[in-house]
């Protein structure tokens, strides 16, 4: 499974997008969730099998 995922930086608005190989969701939600830019929030998450 694919997570793809979309992180918005708080103060210049920019836009960056990764994406995680995972087994199941959860494991990829918290593993994203570690790759979180400082000062940024998590806009969207998208699964791909």
């Amino acid at each position: 499974m694919i997570i793809t995922a979309m992180f918005e930086n708080i103060e210049t608005g920019d836009v960056e997008t990764t994406a995680v190989e995972c087994q199941n969701y959860t494991a990829g939600f918290e593993q994203l969730k570690r790759t979180q830019p400082e000062g940024g929030r998590l806009v969207s998450v998208r699964p791909e099998r």
